[in-house]
């Protein structure tokens, strides 16, 4: 079965991102053909990249680097949950992306933006992120845009809303993520 990974790139504490990657990984459930994990980089507390020798190189040489290895590897695709900082993607989905390559290497990926431009830019600076990892970025990318009404004081107020405006979007970003994982995992299985 094509397993697919939800990939929550956020981790702060105070966050909005793991209600929308739970969305997301509910959608994703749905989906027939489709095995789906949530991976929450808050909980894998990676520290900042320091291997002796670059990704690209296949060598790990600590424990979570050899941990995270495995676990990315054990996906055939992904779909990436990003908040906009700053016009970019966080510290912590770039770092998580840096610590590979032969991981990510072929398979495919769809993103999911957020933040009140919807996270376009976020996920308009990861496109020659994923293009260098040879990550194949899949379309449509989702873009959930906050507005002041959506934030209170401890966060984001009425998703429901917001994940209705998003739905239609999500279900095509799955199913094209979904299909070409299928045929990434295909593929591996022949050579």
């Amino acid at each position: 079965m094509t397993k697919l990974q939800v990939i929550i790139g956020s981790s702060r504490t105070a966050r909005n991102g793991k209600t929308i990657a739970e969305w997301v990984y509910e959608a994703a459930q749905k989906h027939d053909g489709a095995e789906v994990e949530l991976v929450d980089l808050a909980e894998w507390k990676l520290p900042m990249f320091d291997e002796a020798t670059p990704p690209m190189m296949g060598r790990r040489d600590s424990d979570v680097s050899k941990k995270w290895s495995e676990k990315i590897a054990e996906a055939d695709g992904y779909i990436m949950v990003t908040p906009e900082y700053n016009h970019s993607f966080p510290a912590s989905l770039k770092n998580a992306l840096d610590y590979l390559f032969a991981e990510w290497s072929g398979k495919p990926v769809a993103t999911v933006g957020y933040g009140f431009s919807g996270g376009s830019m976020a996920i308009e600076g990861l496109k020659p992120v994923f293009e260098n990892l040879q990550l194949e970025s899949i379309e449509p990318a989702v873009n959930v845009v906050f507005t002041g009404a959506n934030m209170g004081p401890q966060g984001l107020v009425g998703f429901d809303e917001l994940a209705a405006a998003n739905q239609a979007t999500l279900e095509d970003a799955i199913a094209n993520v979904v299909r070409a994982a299928e045929a990434f995992r295909k593929t591996k299985e022949q050579a």
